[in-house]
């Protein structure tokens, strides 16, 4: 039968997220959010009496998601429609027809679970006594770097 192109009238976004790691140098490279894929889709946000079984059922579903056939899709990626943002929150649901004309995914409307939590360098530096930090940087200014942070009265 197929998916009609009228039917997948929404331009989403796909993004998959990008742990950083070091440089070279030992430099931190940063983590982000990065464009994995722009598709076609029906976005349904689910009626009153679907929210209100989902969340009977402890489930944070507030959206689903029907794209053409894809298999690379999965519950690490997020999801960009119209400034909001979705967590796909299922694997792949496959059609009833033939099981390669669409996939269906449950979307969750909070990402919170995709925040990085390792601390940035100013996190690290406001735990740190400026005063130890202040030693630290003179010492390291006169002395061999592992003599210094042995020396540091940290």
């Amino acid at each position: 039968m197929g998916v009609s192109a009228g039917e997948l009238r929404h331009r989403i976004t796909i993004q998959h997220y990008l742990k950083g790691g070091r440089d070279i140098d030992g430099f931190d490279l940063g983590s982000a959010w990065t464009e994995y894929a722009k598709v076609w889709a029906k976005i349904t946000p689910l009626s009153t009496k679907d929210l209100l079984s989902a969340q009977a059922a402890q489930s944070e579903v507030t959206a689903r998601m029907k794209v053409r056939y894809r298999t690379d899709i999965d519950t690490t990626m997020r999801v960009i429609w119209k400034g909001r943002v979705f967590a796909v929150d299922s694997q792949g649901l496959d059609d009833n027809e033939d099981g390669m004309t669409y996939t269906t995914f449950n979307l969750s409307g909070g990402v919170e679970t995709f925040k990085d939590t390792s601390p940035n360098i100013a996190e690290i530096l406001a735990l740190v006594n400026p005063n130890l930090l202040l030693q630290l940087i003179q010492k390291l200014a006169n002395e061999d770097l592992p003599e210094a942070v042995g020396n540091a009265d940290l």
